[in-house]
């Protein structure tokens, strides 16, 4: 079996490869060449994500690290390589509204405003957490990393 970390040196971690998609996101692929294992890549795209987007939800601002995800906007297998552990291929979501936005109750439209599929609760009962995790962000603008080299890509769609 291949050794996950081997495109990694003495000096190399998650921490350093992260480091350097958020210094150089450009370098994005190259940094994915590196690295021999998906689990790996990934680990280091979720680290990446969450420095860019300061530890929290880019819809909430909910902050409990270990449970925060980097949500995809192309699917891996979908990526070139280049994309694969670009910033600027990723969005930091709670748990919830990874979930809502994998099951498309929300669309993130390219100007970055959320857009909730029921945004009058017509398919309720709500309950005041549902509101917060969903209605009451309808229109409003994801929060964005400062970096614009950072800020998510959306693909171009005729």
């Amino acid at each position: 079996m291949a050794n996950p970390y081997s495109g990694f040196g003495s000096e190399d971690s998650i921490e350093s490869f992260a480091g350097q998609l958020i210094d150089r996101p450009e370098g994005s692929g190259d940094v994915y060449r590196q690295v021999k294992d998906r689990g790996v890549a990934q680990r280091i795209f979720k680290e990446a994500v969450l420095i860019a987007y300061d530890y929290k939800c880019a819809m909430c601002d909910f902050s409990f690290y270990r449970a925060l995800e980097a949500h995809h906007i192309v699917p891996f297998f979908e990526s070139s390589v280049e994309e694969r552990i670009a910033v600027s291929n990723g969005i930091l979501l709670c748990p919830n509204h990874h979930k809502l936005v994998e099951l498309e109750c929300f669309e993130i439209k390219p100007d970055m405003t959320i857009e909730y599929y029921d945004p009058k609760g017509n398919e309720g009962p709500y309950t005041e957490s549902d509101r917060q995790a969903s209605i009451d962000i309808h229109h409003k603008k994801l929060r964005t990393p400062t970096d614009p080299k950072l800020k998510p890509k959306f693909p171009v769609v005729d």
